[in-house]
């Protein structure tokens, strides 16, 4: 999301500068590769610029932006840099949640698109401007209640369906109540495995050892 948002400060300020349309998406793409290299090339940073590159590249060939393509397509080039990253839980769950946002806040949109337009009865060129400032905020909130939801439920905790994940001490690393489960068991127990060396699986390694585990 970061990474997004500074490609969207960056090309703003370039048309505030008056710069061609071309020279200001191109410079928008370099400025932010160079924020992802710098911040380690990680996964999340990597698909971002990727995806950036390729949403914004599409205007210059005269094609048409697509969110899905753009995913699709940045997760071919890690791959092809690195196949490991395919079992990386970092990879993984990056691209899922974005892709869940993406095709499951469209229909969410859709259902909830009556609630933002203006009276049907009544001509557009006749609302005021304090309907139409109605309907645009309507349209941001049924917008960003829509992406928060499906990114939600796409980062869900998610425990492989393997024989014994139903077993006492198997437990999931996402929210309040598995920090809780967590310190309970390690009470109960001297020995733990931590699968995922992303930033929450450090933090979980780092909690249980401090604890005597």
């Amino acid at each position: 999301l970061h990474v997004g948002l500074l490609g969207l400060i960056a090309l703003a300020l370039m048309r505030q500068l008056g710069l061609r349309r071309g020279i200001s998406l191109w410079m928008t793409v370099a400025v932010v590769f160079a924020y992802a290299f710098i911040t380690g090339w990680r996964p999340s940073s990597a698909r971002a610029a990727l995806m950036v590159a390729v949403f914004m590249g599409a205007p210059l060939a005269d094609r048409e932006s697509s969110l899905q393509n753009s995913l699709g397509i940045a997760a071919l080039l890690l791959l092809g840099s690195d196949t490991h990253q395919l079992f990386m839980p970092g990879f993984q769950l990056s691209f899922v949640v974005l892709w869940l946002s993406v095709i499951g806040s469209v229909p969410l949109v859709q259902r909830l698109l009556p609630l933002t337009q203006l009276d049907p009865f009544l001509p557009p060129q006749l609302a005021n401007w304090r309907q139409r400032a109605s309907s645009h905020l309507r349209r941001w909130f049924v917008a960003t209640l829509s992406v928060s939801t499906a990114a939600w439920i796409g980062s869900l905790p998610f425990i492989l369906p393997v024989p014994g994940k139903d077993l006492d001490g198997v437990l999931s690393y996402r929210d309040i109540g598995d920090t809780d489960a967590m310190i309970a068991a390690a009470a109960k127990y001297k020995h733990a495995v931590v699968i995922g060396g992303g930033l929450l699986g450090l933090e979980a390694a780092n909690g249980l050892k401090l604890r005597g585990m």
